[in-house]
């Protein structure tokens, strides 16, 4: 019973955490699949194995600790890639109906700024 009663407050624990966001861009990079796709591919760099000796009991709350850390891992990963790709992860907002509007805006072009004047003449030259 107390197994059961542990398991159902993890599950409602766990589910409860999870967020929905988006991407929206906040400055230069490259396109987001394909910022996305080079985050993900990094990511798995961050995953860390582990061994467990002991009951099976122990063994399983090893792994699933040990897979929870990896997700928290990745997440934070994920999160700050995407950050350095131009692109902020922001919560959907549920009341509001329609996708959120990016913030970046790109900088006009340079104008010239006119004629410029011929560079003076060296003595001697």
């Amino acid at each position: 019973m107390k197994r059961a009663f542990f398991a159902l407050g993890a599950t409602v624990l766990l589910a409860g955490c999870q967020t929905n966001y988006q991407y929206v861009r906040m400055g230069p990079g490259p396109e987001l699949p394909y910022a996305q796709a080079q985050c993900e591919i990094m990511s798995n760099g961050v995953q860390q194995g582990v061994i467990a000796w002991g009951s099976p009991g122990y063994v399983a709350g090893a792994q699933l600790g040990n897979a929870i850390g990896n997700a928290i891992r990745v997440d934070q990963f994920m999160k700050n890639c995407m950050i350095m790709q131009g692109w902020q992860r922001v919560p959907v907002k549920t009341s509001t109906p329609g996708a959120a509007k990016p913030t970046y805006t790109p900088a006009p072009p340079l104008k010239s700024a006119g004629k410029f004047p011929p560079p003076p003449k060296l003595p001697g030259a």
